[in-house]
């Protein structure tokens, strides 16, 4: 039996990532977890992380060679943007 995850989960990116990305991976997260809120906030890069870092949210996507000092970091993509 899948064990019940619970609780607000917050992603927070550019408005630009949230549309093209986001989408598919939210809705089948709902359909696993029903009971687990997900909340996205939309800003810039530099802004995600800082967050991530203050606590504020657990997961920010971003794009450029930003500075992730004392936090994980995972290639989700490479793409050029025109």
């Amino acid at each position: 039996k899948k064990e019940a995850i619970v609780g607000r989960f917050t992603i927070e990116c550019h408005p630009l990532v949230a549309r093209v990305y986001l989408p598919r991976p939210v809705q089948e997260i709902h359909k696993t977890y029903p009971e687990l809120e997900i909340k996205i906030k939309l800003s810039s890069s530099q802004e995600a992380l800082e967050s991530v870092r203050r606590g504020q949210a657990q997961f920010a996507i971003v794009a450029g060679p930003l500075s992730t000092t004392n936090l994980k970091r995972h290639k989700l993509a490479t793409e050029s943007v025109y």
